[in-house]
């Protein structure tokens, strides 16, 4: 409806694909001869996004729409072979790991993205909102936000932690963002700040992990020891 009335939208999608357990539509158990049913499942996954990309096509909408794909956090060990964090240490909910934090991104914009480039810069989940107002012509929206902004007849005060990273998805130029602070649920394990890591904690199991206060930090520099 918003694309036959030539107005805006905004879709959050979620698939239980891939989350564990695997549970697969019939179709698509054995569907790469492989044995996996994680394999399985990836090409599930790989269609209903495919279905999407094509409904924009269908549309002739798809070189004004912002497409990112991604997920909320790495894998969870307990449901291997599913779970996978190579080459990483960590997974969901252990400690300040990479393993639990890092997870890959994709975005296409045709004539905006450059199409098949890739990127190592420093970007989080929560960089999302002040990029995606910026690229819809609202670049000030974290300081409007600091002093009170008036939306559909209430205002808003409020800090965000993110930062317009535009110039990382067009690939005109570096990451905005320096730091990071790792959190799970409401545990502090470290921060991150350039390439260099302090952690604070150490845990090596999720739901019945123990988690120790270092006395030293462990500081590492993430371009080099993971």
């Amino acid at each position: 409806e918003a694309a036959n009335a030539n107005e805006p939208f905004f879709v959050w999608h979620n698939t239980t694909r891939m989350h564990y357990r695997t549970n697969l539509d019939d179709h698509y158990r054995g569907i790469t001869g492989t044995g996996n049913v994680y394999a399985d499942g990836m090409v599930e996954l790989d269609d209903d996004v495919g279905a999407l990309l094509d409904l924009l096509d269908e549309l002739g909408i798809a070189d004004n729409t912002l497409v990112m794909f991604s997920t909320d956090n790495g894998p969870a060990l307990n449901s291997w072979p599913d779970g996978g964090m190579t080459p990483f240490r960590g997974e969901k909910g252990v400690g300040g790991y990479e393993g639990g934090f890092r997870v890959p991104t994709l975005v296409r914009w045709p004539g905006k993205v450059p199409a098949g480039a890739v990127t190592n810069e420093f970007m989080t989940m929560e960089d999302w909102i002040p990029t995606i107002m910026s690229e819809l012509g609202q670049p000030d929206l974290k300081d409007e936000l600091l002093t009170g902004l008036n939306v559909g007849g209430k205002t808003y005060k409020v800090h965000l932690d993110g930062y317009d990273q535009t110039p990382v998805i067009e690939g005109t130029g570096p990451s905005n963002r320096k730091e990071f602070f790792y959190f799970t649920e409401t545990t502090f394990h470290g921060m991150r700040y350039g390439n260099w890591k302090f952690l604070f904690t150490e845990q090596n199991k999720w739901f019945n992990g123990e988690v120790v206060q270092l006395t030293t930090p462990v500081i590492t520099r993430l371009d080099l020891d993971c």
